[in-house]
């Protein structure tokens, strides 16, 4: 993911972004609508979407221990069917 930059599911409106340097993830579910308003807050300021969220996401982590990998891993498992966009390029989708 760390090449990729931030995803975003429509279809399950799940937002994930790298969250930590060991590999932790941080998921958000994003409501209706708002991942056009994300969209356009973060083009504007040159920002990614986690920037305009506050608390309310789930971080894949376990802190001091090398399981954050694992639990990423597992949600690319869980959810690798789903159809995934670069938010920068859903931007262009959407907006």
């Amino acid at each position: 993911m760390q090449d990729v930059g931030d995803l975003y599911s429509p279809d399950e409106r799940i937002y994930v972004f790298n969250y930590s340097e060991s590999g932790a993830l941080a998921v958000y579910r994003i409501c209706e609508l708002r991942d056009k308003e994300l969209s356009r807050d973060s083009e504007k300021a040159d920002e990614y979407w986690g920037a305009f969220l506050g608390p309310g996401g789930s971080i894949y982590d376990v802190p001091g221990e090398q399981c954050g990998v694992d639990y990423a891993m597992k949600f690319c498992e869980d959810w690798y069917k789903s159809e995934w966009y670069d938010t920068r390029d859903y931007a262009d989708l959407v907006l």
